[in-house]
């Protein structure tokens, strides 16, 4: 038994009402996100204990051991509340087995302040904090001089959180 297949007009004809194809039986993923806490003027990092920041971020915090012929990279932020003289040079002493080494690097002065070596400086720290160094490992408290991460062992890791996001809503830099 052979049977006529429909046009496309014919089978729209069939069915007048179009099946929508949103369900609004889902959650969407605002509605399921468990970061959020239902008021976003909360602060999710209010229960954690304030730490100032250092005027001056070097990344890497330490400087790891100079080769020849191996680039390194060196960041310094400085904060606003730091004092507002412009550096001229930046002076890196090492030592080796025939005697102590200096090296003065003279700072070169941007005519515009510029988005991008910030944004790279941003990053930078923000790698160590996802890999567990930065200056916040080395973060003191101000009464007891004992290690933060001594002191509050079980929301270190939201603080380190915490720091990674501030640098990176301040230089608008994404990170994990």
């Amino acid at each position: 038994m052979l049977t006529k297949q429909k046009t496309p007009q014919e089978t729209t004809e069939e069915h007048e009402n179009p099946i929508s194809l949103f369900d609004s039986s889902i959650k969407t993923e605002e509605e399921v996100c468990p970061l959020s806490l239902g008021n976003d003027n909360e602060d999710p990092y209010a229960h954690l204990p304030g730490v100032p920041t250092p005027k001056l971020l070097q990344g890497p915090h330490r400087i790891p051991p100079l080769f020849p012929f191996a680039r390194t990279t060196a960041y310094l932020l400085l904060s606003p509340d730091s004092t507002q003289k412009t550096p001229k040079s930046v002076i890196l002493r090492g030592a080796s087995p025939q005697g102590p080494l200096e090296l003065e690097v003279p700072i070169q002065r941007l005519p515009e302040p510029g988005k991008k070596i910030h944004q790279l400086a941003a990053k930078k720290f923000m790698q160590e904090l996802e890999e567990g160094r930065g200056w916040i490992c080395d973060a003191k408290d101000n009464e007891s001089g004992r290690l933060l991460k001594d002191i509050h062992p079980s929301c270190f890791e939201e603080i380190v959180q915490r720091e990674a996001v501030r640098l990176g809503l301040r230089f608008q830099v994404g990170g994990k």
